[in-house]
């Protein structure tokens, strides 16, 4: 597994992480994008990768094989305003599902997942809300994707005051969708990404025309999960990395996502 400085070198068609590292825990208490905004790093890889962004923030390292940034499409939009703080999950009341739907077979001990707290209704553009991870968990929002013929595609918009992180010896972020609450990615290529920080973009679709590129949600109605959380990137981190060391640490990591759509 190799790991990419940067995704914000304009390459539209290079697919974003899409390395299987799922956990299957539960829960409890980028038409083709176009040019990028500018950022720091250099390499652009397949899957496998992670990476981190330049937006006022430490610089990444000089190695290629250091973790990138994704790329933002050129008509991503604005952050937008400020929303509610939000610890570990976000969002409106669940449309079309019963609450209880959500958050099945969640895990407190390993993994935040709030019925109430979803991204529900999917299709909106939203400004940024804040999240915090903390005490080594996986955050999961659940939400319901109602196919929308109108809708080219969309992407989460990360930033962060965090510093960038060192792959080598530390815990660095993760975001992936899945099934399940913090469950395993779901399949198809752009549909988890690690980052030495959280800046950046995470694309989706429902158009296959984008499967090299972008995350493919199933055209059906079925729930989802946004997963987020810190911890080792195996093939960099110095020591043992995998599904059953993950290297988190305790330490409180605080990112905002707002979410956008490009419609046809």
């Amino acid at each position: 597994m190799t790991l990419d400085r940067s995704r914000t070198a304009p390459k539209p068609w290079a697919p974003l992480v899409a390395a299987v590292l799922g956990l299957g825990c539960a829960t409890s208490d980028p038409k083709s994008p176009g040019e990028t905004d500018a950022a720091v790093g250099d390499a652009d890889t397949a899957s496998g990768t992670a990476g981190t962004a330049d937006a006022g923030s430490a610089p990444p390292a000089d190695d290629p094989s250091t973790p990138g940034d994704s790329g933002t499409p050129g008509d991503s939009g604005t952050s937008g305003d400020t929303g509610t703080p939000v610890d570990t999950g976000a969002g409106t009341e669940p449309g079309g599902v019963s609450p209880v739907q959500y958050c099945d077979g969640a895990d407190p001990a390993l993994c935040t997942c709030d019925p109430e707290e979803t991204y529900d209704p999917w299709i909106a553009s939203t400004g940024e809300i804040h999240y915090w991870i903390r005490d080594a968990k996986t955050g999961a929002i659940p939400f319901l994707p109602t196919w929308e013929a109108a809708v080219d595609y969309g992407f989460l918009q990360l930033t962060t005051g965090e510093r960038v992180r060192d792959p080598d010896t530390e815990d660095i972020f993760r975001i992936w969708f899945s099934t399940a609450p913090n469950g395993p990615v779901l399949e198809g290529v752009g549909c988890e990404w690690y980052t030495q920080q959280a800046r950046g973009n995470v694309y989706w679709s429902w158009n296959e025309a984008y499967a090299d590129s972008m995350c493919i949600f199933p055209q059906s109605p079925q729930i989802l999960y946004v997963n987020f959380e810190t911890r080792c990137f195996e093939g960099r981190y110095e020591g043992v990395c995998d599904d059953e060391n993950l290297q988190k640490s305790e330490e409180t990591y605080q990112f905002d996502i707002a979410r956008r759509l490009i419609w046809r």
